[in-house]
């Protein structure tokens, strides 16, 4: 028992020496749905996409400050022109084919070209109205709603829905207008606190001039700014969508089979490890770690932070920030945690035969 544990120690230490990981291993991907939805929608939109790994509104600070700043030309919009189509069909019962005819509404398409589509008319869209008597004449309308709809409010409150002819052209429409893109953040309860789409409590707060407001319980981001505006959670927004390369095992085990179970995940080439215990270089790496952890069904979860041979360091190579590390820690605690409980404490020194939750990562 004790070689083996020897030799588990000296391989680790060989692997650390191998590499020199600078930086964060806490990668996260993401995409923008472009079509508008309901806060409800735009959880379930992510959570039911169709890529691989579990996907969420953008819920922290690393996120949203992730975001790619983007204008109205993200977003398709209804214009004023409209065409009729003849579809042709069989019935399933026999007697041939049928047609009919259906009414389809122009939209801006999300190109470069700014080209124009006909879809449903029954779809949701931004819309343009157009009044001669402002200025610009053509003002972007950052509501969703259907094409007969849009054209009723651009009647009621200017002149008309927009029309690509006379002297506006596609390249006269408005690219820098403001809108809002939805986060995973609002308010479950009255008198609660903000949390997560997982129902988690978060903390983060950059919230716009004047807010946050009584207006709504979800929480939406300027596409200008970044900054929180609080937002009715059935109004409808464009949103972002986010995975993270974290696995939170939950599992208790002791810090030796937690690291074997991370790196048995994939064992398609035994001597490339594609994955390994999480390593935390930061204070927003510590954030993204301490969301995913939410869920740990032990008050600690295992870290790749490791004491062998008088020296502290994680077990992929990466930098280890923390200063505070105990050069001589007490007998046995040569492993390191964190607080599924608590945020603001970057580890904890625990006896490595313990049992918990552990966080895996994938390298790629």
């Amino acid at each position: 028992m004790e070689s083996g544990l020897i030799r588990t120690l000296l391989n680790l230490l060989f692997l650390s020496s191998l590499e020199c990981v600078l930086g964060s291993v806490v990668r996260q991907g993401s995409y923008f749905n472009q079509y508008p939805s309901s806060w409800t929608g735009a959880v379930d939109g992510c959570r039911n996409h169709w890529a691989h790994g579990e996907w969420a509104l953008p819920n922290l600070e690393k996120e949203v400050e992730g975001l790619i700043i983007i204008d109205t030309t993200s977003t398709p919009k209804w214009i004023g022109q409209t065409v009729e189509r003849t579809y042709s069909y069989s019935s399933i019962w026999g007697g041939g084919w049928n047609s009919t005819r259906v009414k389809e509404c122009a939209r801006t398409t999300t190109t470069s070209q700014r080209t124009l589509q006909f879809d449903s008319c029954y779809y949701y869209y931004y819309f343009y109205c157009y009044d001669e008597n402002s200025t610009p004449p053509v003002i972007f309308i950052p509501w969703t709603t259907t094409w007969e709809a849009a054209k009723d409010y651009c009647r009621n409150n200017h002149k008309d829905i927009v029309t690509l002819e006379g002297d506006v052209l596609l390249e006269d429409l408005p690219k820098e207008d403001l809108f809002y893109i939805w986060t995973g953040i609002h308010i479950t309860e009255p008198d609660g606190g903000w949390n997560t789409s997982a129902g988690k409590p978060t903390n983060y707060e950059d919230w716009a001039e004047g807010q946050p407001t009584a207006d709504g319980d979800c929480v939406g981001i300027s596409n200008k700014d970044k900054k929180m505006t609080i937002l009715d959670c059935g109004s409808k927004w464009p949103f972002y969508c986010f995975q993270d390369n974290l696995v939170l095992v939950k599992e208790d085990k002791t810090w030796e089979e937690a690291l074997e179970h991370c790196r048995a995940m994939d064992l398609t080439d035994p001597n490339n490890h594609r994955n390994d215990l999480i390593s935390i270089s930061g204070p927003l790496d510590q954030q993204t770690v301490w969301s995913k952890i939410n869920e740990a069904t032990s008050n600690e979860v295992w870290t790749g932070l490791r004491y062998f041979a008088h020296e502290w360091f994680w077990v992929d190579g990466t930098d280890v920030p923390y200063q505070d590390l105990p050069s001589c820690p007490v007998r046995g605690q040569y492993c390191g945690t964190v607080d599924r409980d608590n945020s603001t404490i970057p580890w904890n020194i625990r006896d490595c035969n313990e049992k918990r939750n552990f966080l895996c990562y994938e390298k790629y």
